[in-house]
């Protein structure tokens, strides 16, 4: 009897066949083995583009962009930062976050969406939030006791905040994104983050207080084992736009 190779012991872990199924496998003469590890295989790949699939829905990604499709000529990074922190997600494995920081239309939320995209490739459960709309999912889960909302907040590994220069100005959006950070994303899970204006910017945005201080405080947790990315060419909308005479 041929011994089972380590793949078709895994697929057959994964569809739940269990150990008498691998030996009947390994136990087909030549042709009939060949036949049936390729049905196993099959339903691995079925079964793991579906999931891809209900991750990028899930997700609710505004719309779909590639890493294929960018240039990374203007944007500044780490130099430890390899292609693998993008095709092999290393960062959200490791539960680092990164700071996309430039002006308008550089490509920051293009970069953003294209790492989500292949997160969800490596079967990570990613969230896209505009920072005003997760605020306002944030207050109306704190108001309806919505457990579900903070249930997928929990169980996702990457969540991308785009537009995080511009918090909005009701009186609690700072304390909601304190809660979150701390209790969501602090030392979990990864973040990505949009921003055209510095965090120094940020802050001025918060002026009582305690408001400046819980502030500093979120800003000193999302700092932490944060990479930042600086985009700085020109505007690509700018350069491509057609005005309409």
């Amino acid at each position: 009897m041929t011994s089972p190779s380590r793949d078709t012991v895994e697929w057959c872990k994964r569809l739940r066949l269990g150990s008498n199924f691998v030996e009947a496998v390994t136990a087909k003469k030549s042709k009939e083995r060949d036949y049936l590890i390729d049905l196993l295989e099959g339903e691995i790949n079925r079964r793991d583009a579906l999931a891809i699939e209900r991750n990028i829905k899930n997700a609710a990604f505004p719309e779909i962009k590639t890493l294929a499709d960018f240039d990374f000529t203007n944007v500044e990074m780490p130099s430890s930062v390899t292609r693998a922190y993008f095709t092999d997600t290393v960062f959200v494995d490791n539960k680092y976050s990164i700071f996309m920081y430039g002006r308008p239309g550089t490509g920051k939320t293009h970069l953003a969406i294209a790492l989500g995209i292949e997160a969800c490739k490596h079967f990570h459960k990613v969230a896209f939030y505009r920072l005003p709309s997760l605020i306002a999912q944030l207050r109306e889960a704190k108001s309806t006791k919505d457990e579900r909302f903070y249930k997928r907040l929990s169980k996702t590994e990457l969540i991308i905040l785009d537009e995080f220069g511009y918090p909005p100005r009701e009186d609690d959006t700072i304390e909601l994104l304190f809660d979150f950070i701390s209790n969501y994303c602090y030392q979990q899970k990864s973040l990505i983050m949009t921003s055209n204006r510095t965090f120094k910017e940020w802050l001025t945005d918060f002026t009582d207080p305690r408001a400046t201080k819980m502030a500093q405080a979120t800003l000193d947790r999302i700092a932490q084992n944060t990479l930042l990315f600086n985009f700085t060419g020109e505007s690509r909308r700018s350069n491509s736009a057609t005005l309409v005479k």
